[in-house]
């Protein structure tokens, strides 16, 4: 297995103006006449790998199997997270539903309550008002009351000096 990577003669090339910097310009971009050369450090490992014994080769598939395992062992926790956020959002969602509906109604039932209150304040308001009215006709009444036993009293001693009067006639 031979890999290569770019090999760029011209890495760093200096900007000479605003116009010619775009993102292609820059160094991290491979430029479009980048040639493949193998790579040493692929070399040197399969230079390595091939002088080893073949216990290494042995050791590493037995590191590639563990990560396998761990790869699995993550996948099968990421799983269950998964199925736990699931449920979690479910659940969220239901009681936020719920808790949708139950101020959905307690707003309803506080616009009853307004228009309760409302009306109960009206009927207190004309309550208060024929109250001031009765009271007022309440001093009318003990101002005629008290006006007619004077007119009482006074007609009084004038029918008891009409009746002295035809008495001594």
């Amino acid at each position: 297995m031979e890999e290569a990577i770019p090999a760029f003669s011209e890495r760093y090339l200096p900007m000479n103006s605003l116009e010619e910097s775009n993102i292609f310009d820059r160094p991290d971009v491979f430029p479009a006449q980048a040639t493949l050369v193998p790579s040493r450090a692929v070399a040197a490992n399969q230079d390595r790998m091939s002088s080893q014994p073949s216990v290494c080769g042995a050791k590493a598939v037995q590191m590639v199997e563990q990560a396998a395992e761990l790869i699995k062992e993550y996948e099968r926790k990421f799983v269950a997270i998964e199925a736990d956020a699931r449920c979690f959002i479910e659940r969220v969602e239901m009681q936020r539903a719920t808790l949708k509906s139950h101020v959905h109604s307690l707003q309803i039932s506080l616009a009853e309550s307004e228009m309760r209150a409302r009306s109960l304040e009206n009927a207190l308001q004309r309550s208060n008002t024929e109250i001031v009215e009765l009271q007022f006709e309440i001093r009318t009444l003990k101002r005629g009351l008290e006006h007619a036993a004077k007119e009482l009293t006074q007609s009084s001693s004038y029918f008891q000096r009409i009746q002295e009067k035809l008495g001594s006639i």
